[in-house]
Parts: C-alpha cells; sequence; structure tokens
C-alpha cells in the first residue's frame, strides 16, 4: 500500500491548527480543591493523558462531545491535542477535523492518531513535522530505535522520524493490527487478525533495515486480546532474544521464529506482562485466574480469584497487582502467588484501571465500573496497602498521569483536567 505524505506547511493550513487559549475553569470537585494546582475545561469528555517527560502531559480530546461515545455515523467530530505544562498551562493546542486519539511519544514530540485514519507527528513546540494518511482507522502507529511504523491498509511502514520519508513499506494483509513492536535484535513483529479466517491471528517478523520478510506464523485467536510483548535476552542468549505472542496461546519466539516454549489455554490469555525475573503474567488460562510462567515456560504458580480480572501490572518490588471487576485490587507475592494484601471494594474503591507507580513506590489509581455507580475518585496506596489518601473530582476518571514531581493529573468524564499537589499522595 502506498501512503501519501503531506508537507508541513500545506497541512498546517489545510487540517492541523495550532493555537494557545486560557482554559482554567472553577474547581468544583466535592472532595476539596485546597490542594488542587489547576483546573482545566476541555468540554470533552473522552481525554486520554500521556506525560510528556517534562513534567507537563499531552491531553489527545477525542472530539465526540459529552454525549457519543464514537464517530461513527453522522455524528461530526473535531478532535484536539492539547499540551499542558506542569503547572497546569495549556501551552499550545493542535486542532483537526476528526477525532484525536492514541498520543505516543516521539523523539523531541510526540504523535498522534486520527479518525480519518492519519498518523500526526508534532515537535514539542506544536509544529507539525509530517503527517500520513493511510484511509485506515484501525491502523496502529509506534515508536522503535528512532524510527515510526505503522501497520494499516495492509502494510507495514516504516518512515523516518525527522523528514517523515517512507524507508520501506511491505505486505501484511491483517485486520485490526496491534502496535507492531522491536526484538531488540533488529526485527519488527506485527500482528493483526488473519483475513478471511475466523478466530486467527497472523504475526509476521520483518528485518528492521529493509523491511526483509523474516518469518510468518498463524495462531488461534477465539478467546484472548492479542498482544506482542518486545524481546530481551531471557538467559537463551543474546541471538535469540525471544518475543511473546499473546492469542489463545502463549508462544514465545526466537529471531528465526523458532517457538522456545508455549503453552495452550482453556479460556484464553489476557493483560500478559514480563515479570521482574524474566517470566510473565498473565491472565489466563481460565477467565478468572492468574498465572505467573518461569523464564522457561513451566508454571510457577497459578490460582483463581475471587472476580473477574480486569488488569494485571508488575510492581517494581517484584510482585505482581491484579484488579477486579467488584473494585479489589490484590497484592499477590512473585514466584509464590499468595496474598500479600488486598484493598478496596465495591462499595469503596473500584480500581477498573491500572495504577501508576509514584517515585516513592505509591500507588496512584482510579477507575470505574460502567453506569451510574462509576467511581469519580482518585486513591493513592502505599506498596504495603496503606491507604494514604482518596479525593473525589464529582465525576467519572477518564485518564491519568504523573508529572516529574508526583503530581497528579487527571481527566475526568465533565470535561475537565485537574492538577493537584503531590503533598497529598
Amino acid at each position: 500500500m502506498r501512503f501519501f505524505l503531506a508537507a508541513a506547511l500545506v497541512i498546517s493550513l489545510a487540517a492541523c491548527e495550532k493555537e494557545k487559549g486560557d482554559d482554567h475553569v472553577t474547581c468544583e470537585a466535592p472532595g476539596g480543591c485546597g490542594a488542587v494546582h489547576s483546573t482545566l475545561g476541555t468540554g470533552e469528555a473522552h481525554a486520554t493523558l500521556l506525560a510528556d517527560g517534562n513534567g507537563g502531559v499531552y491531553a489527545a480530546l477525542f472530539g465526540s462531545g459529552f454525549e457519543a461515545q464514537s464517530c461513527s455515523g453522522g455524528i461530526i467530530c473535531h478532535g484536539e491535542l492539547w499540551r499542558i505544562d506542569k503547572y497546569g498551562n495549556v501551552r499550545w493546542k493542535s486542532k483537526e477535523k476528526k477525532s484525536v486519539y492514541d498520543p505516543f511519544l516521539v523523539p523531541g514530540g510526540v504523535g498522534y492518531v486520527t479518525g480519518a485514519g492519519k498518523v500526526v507527528v508534532l515537535d514539542a513546540d506544536g509544529d507539525e513535522r509530517f503527517s500520513v494518511s493511510t484511509d485506515d482507522p484501525l491502523l496502529a502507529a509506534s515508536v522503535i530505535d528512532g524510527a515510526l511504523y505503522i501497520a494499516a491498509g495492509g502494510a507495514l511502514s516504516r518512515f523516518d522520524l525527522e523528514s517523515g520519508d517512507e524507508i520501506w513499506s511491505e505486505p501484511a494483509a491483517e485486520a485490526q493490527p496491534v502496535p507492531a513492536v522491536g526484538t531488540g535484535d533488529g526485527l519488527i513483529l506485527t500482528m493483526g487478525f488473519t483475513v478471511g479466517t475466523s478466530g486467527s491471528l497472523t504475526a509476521r517478523a520483518f528485518e528492521a533495515p529493509d523491511g526483509k520478510a523474516a518469518w510468518t506464523t498463524t495462531l488461534p485467536a477465539q478467546l484472548s486480546a492479542p498482544g506482542l510483548i518486545p524481546g530481551y535476552d531471557q538467559g537463551f542468549g543474546s541471538e535469540l532474544a525471544p518475543t511473546m505472542l499473546v492469542s489463545d496461546t502463549l508462544s514465545l519466539r526466537g529471531w528465526t521464529g523458532v517457538t522456545v516454549w508455549e503453552v495452550a489455554s482453556v479460556e484464553g490469555f489476557r493483560f500478559v506482562s514480563r515479570s521482574r525475573s524474566n517470566g510473565f503474567f498473565a491472565g489466563g488460562p481460565y477467565f478468572d485466574s492468574v498465572t505467573e510462567y518461569r523464564v522457561n515456560g513451566t508454571v510457577a504458580w497459578s490460582r483463581p480469584m475471587t472476580g473477574a480480572v480486569t488488569w494485571i501490572v508488575p510492581t517494581p518490588d517484584g510482585h505482581v497487582l491484579v484488579g477486579q471487576q467488584d473494585g479489589v485490587v490484590r497484592k499477590l507475592k512473585g514466584n509464590e502467588g499468595t496474598t500479600l494484601w488486598d484493598y478496596g471494594n465495591v462499595d469503596s474503591v473500584q480500581a477498573q484501571s491500572p495504577p501508576i507507580f509514584g517515585g516513592n513506590g505509591n500507588l496512584v489509581f482510579w477507575g470505574a465500573n460502567i453506569g451510574v455507580e462509576s467511581d469519580t475518585h482518585v486513591s493513592t496506596v502505599t506498596p504495603f496497602g496503606q491507604g494514604i489518601d482518596r479525593w473525589n473530582t464529582g465525576a467519572r476518571i477518564t485518564s491519568g498521569a504523573l508529572s516529574n514531581d508526583d503530581d497528579v493529573f487527571v481527566s475526568t468524564l465533565d470535561g475537565r483536567i485537574y492538577l493537584r499537589d503531590a503533598a497529598q499522595f
């Protein structure tokens, strides 16, 4: 597939508009506003925050307003990307005539995806560097070793991140691709649903410099959330750099596509991540179970949970946190699986989103079940499960990020972005 690269000047006139503005509004959070540095009114319920590495955030405003959940049908969307500094001030805005989502960092700037199937890359000051139009709204973009990779429209393509020039483009005719990953030893992997089949995934490996095809494999995917976990040396030798392919099986593949080990599920795998011991944590092989696999694929432990699992996150101290649908968060001991502590329940903390970790190891999390019982609180817990603070924003929290000082940015369903003081955490 051939992509169309637009010059920055043309695009800035035709689609992407940068501007500044004072968007501060009055804080009306029921939990109190004494520790709130800044409250911004976005007018947009669906916002995604991404830490910018300098204490502030990029905020991708989806562009569908307060009522709509998507930009399909007759809905007209006008998305925006804001850069907000560490003091809670909007430095600039980039506006689009379509929805804006999936922001990602690039060296010296940021990228985002639009509902028109376009990838836009901006410099840190908001000036457009380049854009790539694919006409595929289900595209997946990722930055690997200083290059931009876009899986869209039946192809995987590599672009220079400074000029936007296409370096290579190779056929990869999979639907709904996941973002490509690098193996750490010169391969780029992509994965998506196999076209013309039911419940099948195809993964492809390409050599990064020239796009030469390395290997292809097909995996079952009736029950699982597909994913790729980047390769690294697990003690098998750096020439293998195994990469985990997540489907109805966990399949660890080496540089040549050789299977290092593989395990099948009963009810699928999801929320798979690397453990500190070079193994993997996974939701599965049953829907309500969690398992830790050792580096060689053997089971360290596997246990059922008391509620449906909604997320799994390794902790900096080598253990794992598990979120449940009933709002309970459990910390399980690495290599053993025993419960170190649990926190919250359906009447208090509904942590349906993975936490972020502060510089002191504390957990900051938020989340909500769908519906009127949605949680509106930011909660902070020590690594030992002791609650420190719980602040009510008054509206469902949709996204969050920490500044370099561990101040917390959160966006809410009523179209606000708060910056709250770290002293409360």
